[in-house]
């Protein structure tokens, strides 16, 4: 059971013991990178910053903008400081 009283299928799981302890060992690092970042001091930064992050490609990716074929890679975002500032109120 998990904390909201259903039950947790563990079986389904992909990660193995030591790739679960991996998975810890780089959420610990990523959260101690944050808290002492500048960019957790401002939450407009950081909800554009986690936005930015969960856009990026997480493979290498082939998009069509403006009749254009444009190759992303791994970790790039589609994207233009004129969207960005009028998405998140930024001044560029």
């Amino acid at each position: 059971m998990n904390g909201l009283g259903t039950e947790v299928d563990n079986t389904s799981s992909t990660l193995s013991g030591s790739g679960r302890i991996i998975l810890l060992a780089l959420l610990r690092s990523l959260y101690r990178k944050l808290r002492s970042s500048r960019i957790t001091r401002d939450p407009h930064e950081l909800r554009a910053w986690i936005f930015l992050l969960m856009d990026a490609n997480f493979k290498d990716n082939e998009f069509i903008s403006k009749g254009e074929c444009i190759n992303l890679k791994r970790g790039e975002v589609l994207t233009s400081e004129r969207w960005l500032s009028t998405t998140w109120g930024f001044t560029i």
